[in-house]
C-alpha cells in the first residue's frame, strides 16, 4: 500500500516539475 502511495507521489512530483518547465506561470493555477 505504501509503495503504491509513494509511486503516486513520485509521479505527481515529476508531473509538477514537467509542468513548471513547460509553463512556469501555469504552475500556480491547477
Amino acid at each position: 500500500m505504501q509503495t503504491v502511495l509513494a509511486k503516486i507521489v513520485a509521479d505527481k512530483a515529476i508531473w509538477v516539475e514537467t509542468r513548471k518547465q513547460q509553463q512556469p506561470l501555469a504552475s500556480f493555477s491547477e
